[in-house]
């Protein structure tokens, strides 16, 4: 299984992760039915990403993710 790595400092908010991850779980561009969730600007002034239970890694919010915030790691094991 692949582990999704996160760098919310790389993160602008913009939700092209969220977007591609709730139209492929749902069939539509819905920020409730993605698997991840951006939360701008927490309390560390950075965004906040999480994944939820459901979220099966399979890496398509990282592939479209246009700032390097997401990425794929095969080496590092464990569970989004």
């Amino acid at each position: 299984m692949l582990h999704l790595n996160v760098d919310p400092n790389k993160c602008t908010g913009c939700l092209i992760c969220v977007l591609r991850c709730s139209i492929k779980s749902e069939g539509i561009f819905s920020p409730a039915a993605a698997k991840i969730r951006v939360i701008p600007y927490s309390d560390e002034k950075v965004n906040e990403i999480s994944f939820t239970e459901e979220c099966d890694t399979c890496g398509l919010c990282a592939r479209y993710c246009p700032h390097g915030a997401l990425y794929r790691d095969k080496n590092s094991g464990g569970d989004a």
